[in-house]
């Protein structure tokens, strides 16, 4: 039965159907926030550049773990692409291992790829906008017995691409897989110990699921910092060094936060500005 999945793709259409671009302006405001904000004080980006090198240390003091609830609060930025039938039900497009694999993308530009190879053979098959807090831990990582087979976030298959490029120059760690698959729903974010925000005074560290807004980022910060020294240096960088930028994945994030073991409350999660696009069209086409 798939009366789960049906529930979960349409709750996001209420406030899309009401006020949707209310809902996308908070998205593509959450995001722009990031790009311009100012660069922490000194001492904050000292404190923050002894981060130990892979690990998401934003806090001296422990924290407990925060609930479901509270990471779909971080999740519901993040917009997803599902490809579905005139009823809601996923199409899924691959297998393993006797398994059926349905997808949640994260770049529309792979969405739509696929839409238009599935419609050779499902001409009413079309996208559903949805957001990863209404389908992460009740459909990705929830039982699907009721669901005929898996359904998997597909991050973008340039960003996989550029994390594992990433990975060959980071510690090595078993936390992280030496390469990491899109078609397993292994998804990258990219986050450096050199890049922390400050919104309203409050320090935010980001995480990207691209690594382009990552390197904006360091860029803007490095301006920042550089203009607030007077310094009279060439131009900016043309982004962080192979060396400074770090890898976690999605999954890894989250249950970070769950278990309370580093204190991810002041997290970022930054969508793709093209997701962003992306989705304000869908809702406008609705």
């Amino acid at each position: 039965m798939l009366t789960t999945f049906l529930s979960a793709l349409r709750r996001p259409c209420a406030p899309l159907a009401a006020d949707a671009r209310a809902f996308i302006s908070t998205l593509v405001i959450a995001a722009s926030l990031t790009h311009g904000a100012l660069p922490l004080s000194q001492p904050q980006a000292a404190h923050a550049q002894a981060l130990p090198t892979g690990l998401v240390a934003v806090a001296d003091a422990p924290v407990t773990g925060l609930s479901k609830a509270a990471v779909n609060g971080y999740l519901s930025s993040i917009p997803a692409l599902a490809l579905v039938n005139e009823d809601d039900q996923p199409y899924f497009t691959s297998s393993e291992r006797n398994t059926r694999i349905a997808f949640f993308f994260l770049e529309p530009t792979d969405a739509l790829r696929e839409l238009k190879l599935l419609k050779a053979s499902e001409p009413t098959a079309r996208l559903k906008l949805t957001s990863l807090d209404q389908v992460y831990f009740n459909l990705v990582m929830g039982s699907t017995e009721d669901l005929g087979g898996t359904l998997r976030i597909r991050p973008s298959r340039r960003q996989v691409v550029e994390a594992n490029r990433a990975l060959q120059y980071a510690p090595s760690t078993s936390l992280l897989p030496v390469t990491l698959d899109e078609a397993k729903g292994q998804v990258p974010v990219f986050y450096s110990e050199r890049v922390v925000l400050s919104l309203g005074g409050v320090s935010k560290y980001p995480f990207f699921f691209r690594k382009e807004d990552l390197d904006t980022a360091f860029r803007r910060t490095e301006a920042a910092a550089a203009l607030a020294k007077s310094s009279s240096r060439g131009g900016a960088p043309e982004g962080l060094p192979s060396g400074l930028v770090r890898v976690a994945t999605l999954d890894g994030l989250v249950k970070q936060m769950q278990s309370g073991e580093v204190d991810l409350t002041d997290a970022l999660l930054v969508p793709s500005p093209q997701a962003l696009l992306q989705a304000r069209e869908l809702v406008g086409e609705e």
